[in-house]
């Protein structure tokens, strides 16, 4: 994909478009450096884009530049209110200055501006979740798999947060929905630790068995 993007971008030196995109992939891959150039590059470009200054904002945080990554969300949501993934970014900044109530405000805007989004439903989940508010978070993934009950990283997350709660039984069966991800080993190495947090110790052993038959040298698991 990133040899594709970057010949069509050979071609569209001044697309905005085709920076964005060549942006958003680096960042699923978790390379925000090779990310800023190309999202700075489509912010200059278009810099009424409310969608790219929220993947700016993404970018910064993920490069651990708080200040800078809450004024692209800002700027986000002051050009287009409805841009969920801008709503987000500022129920983050929110949640991690200790204000949750505006934070809570962001992720109700997040889910007006994106009514049918799961994937929108699970960003807000993630934040709840990073800033230690497990029931908020619990209800965001609840939202997703209503929303699309085939999203398989939904339904690992709400399993998760359910085994962390003790709640076994009712874990276990959004485990059983979240497909091909089951075998996910990160995924799986967290569903083992909220079992045994939840008080289910051999069920922790055994995910972690699973886990291990079928990828012995993942080294998270062996610790």
């Amino acid at each position: 994909a990133i040899v594709h993007l970057e010949g069509a971008l050979e071609s569209l030196p001044s697309s905005s478009m085709a920076h964005a995109h060549l942006a958003y992939t680096y960042l699923r891959l978790q390379r925000p450096e090779q990310a800023l150039p190309h999202i700075e590059a489509a912010v200059r470009l278009a810099p009424e884009s409310a969608y790219y200054q929220a993947v700016l904002g993404d970018t910064l945080r993920q490069l651990d530049d708080t200040d800078r990554a809450a004024v692209a969300y800002q700027r986000g949501v002051e050009i287009d209110p409805s841009e969920s993934l801008a709503q987000v970014g500022m129920q983050w900044v929110s949640a991690k200055r200790g204000d949750l109530t505006r934070a809570a405000a962001h992720a109700r805007s997040a889910s007006d501006g994106d009514p049918h989004g799961a994937l929108t439903r699970v960003h807000i989940g993630l934040v709840w979740e990073e800033v230690g508010q497990q029931p908020s978070a619990l209800r965001a993934y609840r939202e997703a798999v209503l929303l699309d009950p085939e999203m398989g990283f939904a339904q690992m997350l709400l399993a998760i947060g359910l085994a962390r709660e003790g709640r076994i039984a009712e874990s276990e069966r959004h485990r059983k929905l979240a497909g091909a991800l089951v075998e996910d080993p990160p995924l799986a190495t967290r569903l083992a630790a909220a079992s045994l947090r939840g008080g289910d110790a051999a069920r922790a052993e055994s995910l972690l068995r699973d886990l291990l038959s079928a990828h012995p040298y993942y080294a998270p698991a062996l610790h």
